[in-house]
This record gives C-alpha cells, structure tokens and sequence, in this order.
C-alpha cells in the first residue's frame, strides 16, 4: 500500500472510532437525559401530590374553621333570640303587672267616688229621718191628748208614716251594699220614700 492508502485508511479508521466513540457517549448521554427525565418527573409529580395533601389539608382546616364559625354563629343567633324572647317576656310580665295595678287603682278610685256619693246622698237623707222621727213622736204625744176621729186620724198617720220609715231605713241600710248596677234603682226608691215620708208628715 502507498502511504496515501496507508493515511486514507488510517483517517478512516480513526474517523469510524471517533463516530463510534460519539456514538456511545450519545447513547449514555441520552440514557442520562432519560435518567435525569424520570428523576424530574418523580420530583414534579412527588412536589405536585405535596402541594395537593397541603391544599386539602388547608381546605379541610378552612372547612372546619367555616363550621366552627357557623356553628358560633348558630349558637350566638340562639342566645340573641332567646335573649329576645325573655326580654318580650319580662316587658309582657312588666305591662301586665302595670295593667293590674292601674286596674286596681281605678277600682279604688271608682270605690271612693261610690262611697263618697253614697255619704253625700244620705246626709239628707238620715236629717229626713231624724226630722220624721220628731215629728212621729210630737204626733203620738198628739194622740194621746186626743179622742174620737182626731186620735183616729192621727193615728193612721202615725202608722203610715211608721211604715214609710222602715221601708226607708231599710232602702238606706240596702244602699250601702248596693253595687254600682244597682246603685241609680237603689238611690230612686231612697228619694221616692223620703219623699212619700216627708208627705205624710205634711212637711
């Protein structure tokens, strides 16, 4: 062989080792890059399923702070209504023991009025009787000088006028029971009496 084949072979073979030698070192680069690939997928999805337990996780914590917060704002609606509903009591209560004691007032009041009308109406009305009385015993010491028709006659004036006065001492004594409904009927046959009373006498 000429030494140009000699050097044309020994280039070629120097060539094919080379490629043979790049060609190895791309294989295991490409096996690296495989290797590294895998390793960074196992890297991303092992980052992502943390990042994924840590937002449950937060989402859990944030659920149940929600509820949590619910619940006490449950319990707080509770307490304010029932608060509520005692206060509503206690103003009923409050209103109610209001209305009774103004009802009692007024009761009172109205039971004064009565009984002070009551005494206005029988001052006179106890002057008439006592001046009925004078005159009945005037007209029995009358009777007793008297004879004949005069005596008769006094002494049926006498006995009426004795009985319109118990009738009106009675129609007195049943005013002072008398309740307000019966008080005016009451009041009439006491006016009605004194006056048939005070007729027979002639005063």
């Amino acid at each position: 062989m000429t030494n140009v084949y000699k050097t044309l072979a020994l280039s070629l073979a120097l060539g094919t080792a080379t490629l043979a030698g790049c060609e190895k070192t791309t294989a295991e680069k490409a096996k690296e890059v495989g290797r590294d690939s895998k390793d960074l997928a196992k890297d991303v999805a092992r980052d992502a399923s943390d990042a994924a337990r840590d937002a449950g996780r937060k989402a859990d914590d944030a659920a149940r702070d929600a509820g949590r917060k619910a619940d006490d704002a449950t319990d707080t609606a509770k307490d304010k209504l029932r608060d509520a509903k005692d206060a509503m009591k206690d103003a009923g209560k409050a209103v109610g023991d209001k209305a009774k004691e103004a009802g009692t007032a007024i009761a009172d009041k109205a039971k004064e009025a009565a009984d002070a009308a009551r005494k206005a109406f029988r001052g006179p009305a106890d002057a008439g009787l006592e001046k009925a009385d004078k005159e009945i015993a005037r007209l029995e010491e009358e009777s007793k000088k008297a004879s004949g028709d005069a005596k008769k006659a006094l002494d049926e004036k006498i006995t009426k006028a004795k009985e319109l006065r118990t009738k009106l001492n009675a129609k007195l004594k049943e005013m002072g029971d008398a309740t307000s409904d019966k008080w005016e009927a009451t009041k009439s046959d006491v006016e009605q009496l004194s006056k048939d009373l005070a007729k027979s006498l002639g005063f």
